[in-house]
């Protein structure tokens, strides 16, 4: 994957040829470069000639993508002296630079990666023989096999660290866990919350207090256990916390094969945490459930613990008006009675970062579904 030791094996085959070397690859598809490595025997200064102007109208360069992959070819075979005589590449750059003679190939780099090796030596060393062309043939295979281990393994690579910036935005801390709670992967979030020290304990998700630890284990064992059956496992809780900042966890089964391959089932551990507000704030909650700026406002009065009349008169509205947004609510997020509706602004403004942090129901609100009721 590295570009320190395909260099030092791009040295050793220009040693093998007695010649300068460059190994390049590139998208097909996007027609953009992947490696470009060379070992040319000559100064930085016609690399950038090269990619600056000769590179384009190099005629070996064009004879090389239009050949099959794998044959081999040898510049004085397509070029006379006259043809060099009149070329503007060989006359501006490479005589210039002091070489003369060119062998290419190219090879399939995996995927859509197209590679182009190539060898280039000055007049005094004389043109690449049959036998060198043999000996090249010789190395393809392996030079080929090479290719495609980095092809896989950067893809890999590329792949994972794609997953990772996903993770990473999420504004909720996320971590793969085993049965035991132990800690596999997690995103940015996660190690934030890690640092704080409330919910990690060395490598294990493990919560102070012992109850709320309990509950966890349980719910990971049972997302876990989960992943062998059939059926829905996990749940969610919250951790109580100083102020009256809590952290609500939702825990979910992870099949084994989808465990970054470790073999193992896991369980995800998704953290929502109140004060994160990474996501657009006030009015997103409207966006979300589809809202009107009325009913917004009912929402946040709502999670705010307020009563219709409370409501209505902050608002300067009826109650009746008050009850019929409420409904409006209900219907829109999919909830039969308030406390669940409570409840669902509760979890969804967690979420979105919607609501301060002030603002959100106490656990007793959310059990006794006391907070409005109409």
């Amino acid at each position: 994957m590295g570009e320190r030791p395909w260099s030092a094996a791009l040295a050793a085959l220009g040693e093998c040829f007695t010649s300068g070397v460059y190994l390049t690859t590139f998208d097909a598809v996007r027609q953009t470069p992947v490696l470009a490595l060379t070992c040319n025997r000559i100064s930085p200064a016609a690399d950038a000639d090269y990619e600056q102007h000769y590179g384009a109208i190099d005629p070996r360069r064009a004879l090389v993508m239009q050949s099959p992959i794998g044959e081999v070819l040898v510049c004085h075979e397509h070029f006379d002296a006259s043809f060099v005589r009149g070329n503007e590449f060989y006359n501006d750059f490479l005589l210039r630079y002091g070489f003369r003679y060119a062998m290419g190939v190219s090879l399939p780099g995996g995927g859509n990666e197209v590679a182009m090796l190539g060898f280039q030596r000055r007049r005094s060393e004389g043109y690449f023989s049959a036998k060198d062309q043999h000996a090249l043939r010789m190395a393809l295979p392996h030079l080929g096999r090479a290719l495609r281990v980095r092809h896989v393994f950067s893809a890999a690579a590329e792949s994972g660290a794609r997953r990772q910036a996903m993770l990473d935005a999420l504004p909720v801390a996320a971590f793969l866990v085993d049965a035991k709670c132990r800690i596999l992967e997690r995103n940015r979030p996660a190690e934030e919350l890690a640092s704080k020290g409330r919910l990690v304990h060395g490598e294990h998700l493990r919560p102070p207090r012992l109850c709320e630890a309990t509950q966890l284990d349980q719910l990971v064992q049972d997302a876990v256990a989960a992943t062998t059956r059939q059926g829905a496992g996990g749940g969610v809780c919250r951790l109580s916390g100083a102020g009256g900042h809590c952290l609500y966890l939702s825990v979910m089964p992870v099949a084994a094969e989808s465990a970054g391959g470790l073999g193992v089932p896991a369980a995800l551990v998704v953290v929502a945490d109140p004060e994160r507000r990474q996501l657009p704030g006030p009015g997103a909650l409207r966006t979300v459930l589809g809202l009107t700026a009325a009913e917004q406002a009912v929402a946040e009065h709502l999670l705010a613990g307020l009563r219709v009349e409370e409501i209505a008169m902050r608002r300067g509205v009826s109650q009746e008006t008050i009850r019929t947004q409420i409904k409006e609510i209900l219907g829109k997020a999919g909830c039969a009675r308030q406390v669940d509706l409570v409840r669902k602004l509760a979890q969804v403004s967690a979420w979105i970062g919607d609501v301060p942090t002030d603002q959100q129901p106490s656990p007793a609100q959310w059990r006794s579904g006391s907070s409005a009721d109409l």
